[in-house]
């Protein structure tokens, strides 16, 4: 996994491939998610909170993302990231992915 970068230059460096990403306010892992779109695409989305799925990440991901780091994993198969995703999130307990 990659060092942590602003979520605004995430938006533009990011690969367009499917990957697994850790979202970091401040020094704390708050989320794990996953982007079947594309990590960049995704990034840019939760930048601008043009995104219409999962309206609460958006949300709190547009509203601190002055604060927000990213790290990506890039996956080859929707299935290595599902696989992936389900491991992080059992493993880490990120924050925002329990307040669903």
């Amino acid at each position: 996994m990659r060092k942590s970068v602003p979520l605004g230059i995430a938006s533009f460096e990011a690969p367009e491939t499917i990957g697994v990403f850790k979202v970091y306010y401040g020094p704390h892992l708050v989320y794990v998610g996953k982007a079947f779109d594309g990590l960049r695409e995704h990034f840019l989305h939760y930048y601008t909170g043009s995104r219409y799925d999962n309206a609460d990440d958006v949300d709190r991901i547009f509203e601190n993302r002055t604060n927000i780091r990213v790290q990506w994993i890039e996956c080859s198969t929707v299935d290595e990231c599902e696989h992936l995703y389900e491991e992080l999130t059992k493993e880490l307990n990120p924050y925002w992915n329990l307040a669903h």
